[in-house]
């Protein structure tokens, strides 16, 4: 409507890319979704570790976690508004 990108704008095209190994060409367009799929793997390896090896969950004590999320967001956001891929 506004005619500029949502912070999700490009986000399938690069899913698409990360799972065909492109890291680079879905890096350029959506970084979000690049650092995303990372921490999305990276936290179901965890999850597997702590089921299979019955580890102790990590807490962590760090309360800002939601501010440091959206920041990240909102930076996402920026980088797609100045690169303008709609």
């Amino acid at each position: 409507m506004t005619g500029l990108p949502c912070a999700g704008c490009g986000g399938t095209r690069a899913a698409v890319l990360v799972l065909q190994g492109e890291w680079w060409r879905a890096l350029i367009l959506n970084p979000g979704v690049v650092l995303g799929s990372a921490v999305v793997a990276a936290a179901g390896v965890y999850a597997l570790a702590v089921v299979l090896l019955r580890m102790e969950p990590w807490r962590p004590r760090f309360s800002g976690w939601r501010w440091m999320l959206a920041v990240a967001v909102a930076a996402n956001w920026l980088y797609l508004l100045t690169v303008s891929r709609s």
